[in-house]
Order: C-alpha cells, then sequence, then structure tokens
C-alpha cells in the first residue's frame, strides 16, 4: 500500500458532496447533523490523577486503549490513501470527531485549563514505500507555548492516537521526556538531542493515546530497514489549549452538534495548508481552499 505522493486534488464542487466520498469512506457517517452524545455520568476517568501527574513531571503520558472508532477510521484512512488521497479526508467522517469529543471528560478531569481545538492531523507511515518510512522529525508542538500556575501545566497539550498497532517496526513515536530536557521549560525552539540515550520509542497498540505537552521534543520513528516490512502505521492527532493561548477554527468543548460538512472540508484544507512547510508537495490544497470558500459564498 503506497501513502501519498503526488495527492489526488478532488473536484472543488465535489468536496462538500457525501456521495463523492462514500466510496473510501464506506460504513463511516459523513455530514448529516449529529447531537454529540451526553459525556458518561458518574465520577471523573479514573486515568485523569495519572494523566496530570505524568505529564506535569515528564511531558507525556500513555493512555488507556480501547478508544472507539479507531479500527473504522483506519480503514477510511487506508482506503483514501490507496486512492492517491490525503489521509486528512477522514476527518470528513463523524467517526472523526466523535472520536475527538470522546477524550473531552478525560481532558477536562485532568486539566480543566484547557478546551479541545480543531487542530487535527493524520498519519501514514508505510514501511513498504521507500518514500513514507518515516515520520515527521523531532520537532516541539508549540515553541512559543507558556506554563500555567505554580504547577506550570502546559497551555497546549497534542493527543495522538494509533488507530493501527505502533511498532519499532512501522515508526512509532519518540520522544524526550521533559524531565530529562534541560530546554523544555525555556523558549528554545531547537530540536537538537544533546542526550541520545535519554530519548524513548513508544510502542502501542491501536486504540491508545499518548498525551504530550507542547513543547515536548518528539518525532515520529522509521520503518526498520530490515526484517519482513511492518504493516503501515496510522495515527490521528489533534491537540487541546488554554483559550488564551490559542483557539480552534471550530468549537469542539461546548458545541451541541457535530460540525457541519462544509466546516469540516475547511478544516482539512486549512490543516493540510497549516503543515505545508512540513509536506511541501501539498501545496497545490492552497488553491483549492480558495476556491472552495469562493464557491461556497456565491452560494
Amino acid at each position: 500500500m503506497n501513502a501519498v505522493a503526488s495527492p489526488v486534488l478532488p473536484p472543488v464542487e465535489r468536496l462538500d458532496d457525501p456521495s463523492y466520498w462514500h466510496e473510501w469512506l464506506r460504513g463511516l457517517g459523513i455530514g448529516a447533523t449529529h447531537v454529540y452524545p451526553a459525556d458518561p455520568a458518574g465520577p471523573p476517568p479514573a486515568d485523569a490523577p495519572g494523566l496530570r501527574a505524568e505529564v506535569l513531571r515528564h511531558g507525556y503520558h500513555i493512555g488507556a486503549g480501547g478508544l472507539p472508532y479507531v479500527s473504522a477510521l483506519a480503514r477510511g484512512v487506508a482506503a483514501l490513501t490507496r486512492a492517491g488521497h490525503h489521509p486528512n479526508w477522514v476527518l470528513l467522517t463523524d467517526e472523526a470527531w466523535l472520536l475527538t469529543r470522546a477524550l473531552r471528560p478525560l481532558l477536562r478531569a485532568a486539566f480543566p485549563e484547557l478546551r479541545l481545538l480543531s487542530d487535527h492531523y493524520v498519519f501514514f507511515v508505510d514501511p513498504g514505500d521507500p518514500a513514507h518510512q518515516r515520520g515527521w522529525p523531532p520537532h516541539r508542538d508549540r515553541d512559543d507555548m507558556g506554563f500555567i500556575g505554580p504547577e506550570r501545566a502546559p497551555q497546549s497539550l497534542t493527543v495522538w492516537i494509533a488507530l493501527t498497532d505502533a511498532t519499532t517496526a512501522n515508526g512509532c513515536m519518540c520522544l524526550l521526556p521533559a524531565s530529562d530536557d534541560p530546554l523544555y521549560f525555556t523558549d528554545s525552539d531547537s530540536d537538537a538531542l544533546a542526550d541520545p540515550q535519554s530519548a524513548l520509542a513508544v510502542p502501542v497498540p491501536a486504540g491508545t493515546p499518548i498525551f504530550w505537552s507542547g513543547r515536548v521534543l518528539h518525532w515520529g520513528g522509521r520503518a526498520a530497514p530490515i526484517g519482513p516490512p511492518a504493516p503501515p502505521r496510522l495515527s490521528f492527532a489533534f491537540a487541546a489549549a488554554a483559550p488564551d493561548y490559542e483557539t480552534g477554527d471550530i468549537e469542539i468543548d461546548a458545541a451541541i452538534e457535530l460540525p457541519a460538512l462544509t466546516q469540516r472540508v475547511d478544516v482539512v484544507l486549512s490543516q493540510i495548508d497549516h503543515y505545508s512547510h512540513r509536506i511541501p508537495e501539498f501545496a497545490a490544497f492552497v488553491a483549492l481552499r480558495q476556491a472552495f470558500r469562493a464557491r461556497r459564498a456565491a452560494i
């Protein structure tokens, strides 16, 4: 299965047409009006104290597995990618937004300072494709991020979810714990790794989230160069942030309904454009976004 090299550009007049996308997103909801399910009643999630404590101390936390919608989203991402489409188009599905919102009770309990953002990205690392055998290089998601209160809680938190098993053979996430990073509580944008032995590979099974502060140095691993090729590593990421630090294009935290399909299209195009500095071949999506917005304005 080959990852996207020269991505297919969907026709602008079909971008918000569910029938166009059903070919690749079979079995997934696309754009119907739905109300978000209510948060579960009862005590806060048991994982919340551990999430807060480990992020405050080490900058990251490996969450409990078994998240919903993961296998269906993985099938959608795989089908999109086989057809040459960017994997971010899976954000057109109801399940992508339901998965995001499913983490709200845990995040609210652990970090009441933060709110969910529509800062999504979907990753496809393919050990069988030499051009896409590794994730993004070392970086910090929010170089300019500050900290809140005497505990120094992060102003931004990334939530990364494995849609398939992430292993050391197919490019699992790697990170430098904040407790081993002398630059973590500074404003440095350095991505240099002074002590490689302090870095950690973090393999996790499908359905498992990893949470890390916006200042944690991290990167996607590369596929193992020897041995039988591993299956692709698919993952889904978004962020939460303090409202006075960053807000998203779409309100998720307090929304009653899932975003409309036209809003989802705009999020996909905005996010591809936003991250084009990491993936230059996607610059063509800028013109597509302009054409889509012009078409919507004319309706």
